[in-house]
Parts: structure tokens; sequence; C-alpha cells
């Protein structure tokens, strides 16, 4: 008894120690903390770089732009983790 379409040799561990199972569910697992994780940290990052300068392109106190980052963040905080997900997809078509 298995599952519907899928082999039982699916988990099968192999000579490697790994089933095809466990190598798929590692796969979607890396990439599930990716985004989960990675993402927003790097948004709130390139956030903090683009306060970083004013509308005049001087440097603004490091201060400044981290409270604008985190403004920027409690505004719309899925939004903000989100952009860089979504200029991704626009410019890789």
């Amino acid at each position: 008894m298995g599952i519907p379409f899928v082999s039982d040799e699916y988990f099968v561990v192999k000579k490697h120690g790994l089933s095809q199972f466990q190598t798929m569910t590692a796969y979607l697992g890396g990439s599930a903390f990716q985004t989960i994780m990675d993402n927003p940290v790097t948004a709130y990052r390139q956030l903090v770089q683009q306060y970083a300068k004013d509308l005049d392109g001087k440097a603004v106190d490091p201060k400044v732009a981290t409270a604008e980052a985190k403004a920027a963040f409690r505004a719309n905080p899925i939004g903000a983790r989100c952009v860089k997900l979504f200029l991704y997809s626009t410019l890789h078509k």
C-alpha cells in the first residue's frame, strides 16, 4: 500500500544514504527557509540602504535610515517582505 502515482522505490534509501523523498524534502525545506527567513532579512537590508541617502543623494545618519526602514516594514510588513520576490519574478520572465 503506497501513495497513488508514487512508486515505493521513491522512498527506498539508496547507497548514498538518502531516498528520493528525503532529497526532495530537503530541497523544499531549504526553499521554504529562504522564502520565510532570508527574503525578509534581505528586504530589510535593502530598505536600510535605500534610506541611507536623502533626496539630494547625501548620506544620512544610520539611525535615521534604520528608523525609516523599520517604519516601512511596520506600515506594510507583507509588502516589504515580498518586494524582492515581486521584482525577481518580473525581471526573470
